[in-house]
């Protein structure tokens, strides 16, 4: 999709032979990305079923005010989802599984929230937010990553809470299991990570 204000993608499979059963095609039958947002604002990119792309699962740049919720992304070449110089971004709700980079990447960009998403099995981090103004990560579930669970690089603000990181570290043939954290932040101007379970937390600025 290109320049289309309010478009709508749902209810597609990519790289799929059948939806009924589900079955996965070929390895790397989709030779870029699955889906390719491009300066399309407002963008609704929900319940899709995307797999064995070379590329992003879904990729989206610039396009301001997207919302990617809901969709089944498996056997990625490079992200699961990739968001590019695009102010507030909404992702979430997504089940994001065996990506060759990130589950979710965010680069650029500012007002993002990233929540209940279900990531696993990532050769490089779970969510990785960079370049961005303000960024709310919440209530995601990361399993089984190659670096880090959750990494911010060179933001002005970010809110990290109530996510489950198991196994950073953990996965593919460079897994960095000596060096991954499950949550890293670097050169972030303000930080909050609010007190779960009675343990002390706090703002780091």
């Amino acid at each position: 999709a290109n320049n289309t204000t309010g478009l709508t993608i749902t209810g597609n499979f990519i790289g799929y032979t059948d939806d009924d059963p589900l079955t996965p095609g070929a390895a790397n039958n989709i030779g870029s990305n699955g889906i390719n947002v491009i300066d399309s604002a407002g963008a609704n990119v929900s319940g899709n079923f995307v797999t064995n792309t070379v590329g992003d699962g879904i990729f989206i740049d610039p396009s301001p005010n997207a919302v990617v919720n809901g969709n089944t992304i498996s056997n990625t070449g490079l992200n699961g989802v990739n968001v590019v110089a695009s102010d507030s971004a909404t992702i979430t709700n997504n089940n994001i599984s065996w990506t060759g980079l990130n589950g979710i990447k965010v680069d650029g960009g500012s007002n993002h929230y990233i929540s209940s998403n279900d990531i696993s099995w990532t050769t490089q981090d779970g969510i990785n937010v960079r370049n961005f103004g303000t960024a709310w990560i919440a209530y995601n579930d990361i399993d089984y990553t190659g670096d880090d669970g959750i990494e911010t690089v060179d933001g002005d603000f970010v809110s990290i809470y109530d996510n489950d990181v198991y196994g950073a570290g953990f996965y593919g043939d460079n897994a960095d299991w000596r060096g991954a954290d499950g949550i890293h932040v670097r050169r972030v101007e303000g930080l909050i990570i609010p007190p779960t379970d009675g343990e002390e937390g706090g703002e780091e600025t």
